[in-house]
């Protein structure tokens, strides 16, 4: 069951907070500045979690963590080093630095 709830910070900050329970029977919460956002962010999730495609920014891993496992798993299966070489540099170059920080649950996907 999804609901979206206005909570009053201890800051006097009034917020959204949207909350589900997940695919493990986990509850989940986010918080938001507007109630449309949170609204919004419900129907996505609801969409996502009914499809099997939802996984929770608390147990996301990073693209840097997702990086290093594709890396260690190229080595393993045996691809020719140049190759390694250069999605090594790939990844160091252009891809970690920009977003390497951020969880995979937060990058968008459009089929």
């Amino acid at each position: 069951m999804a609901t979206v709830r206005k909570r009053k910070l201890p800051s006097g900050l009034i917020r959204w907070q949207a909350g589900y329970v997940d695919g493990a029977g986990e509850r989940r919460f986010k918080m938001f500045d507007r109630k449309a956002d949170a609204e919004a962010w419900l129907v996505e999730t609801g969409y996502a979690l009914a499809r099997g495609l939802h996984t929770p920014d608390s147990v996301s891993p990073t693209v840097k963590a997702a990086a290093e496992l594709w890396l260690r798993r190229c080595h393993d299966n045996g691809l020719e080093q140049m190759t390694q070489r250069g999605y090594r540099q790939h990844c160091d170059l252009h891809i970690l630095p920009l977003i390497g920080a951020k969880k995979l649950s937060e990058l968008i996907f459009r089929p």
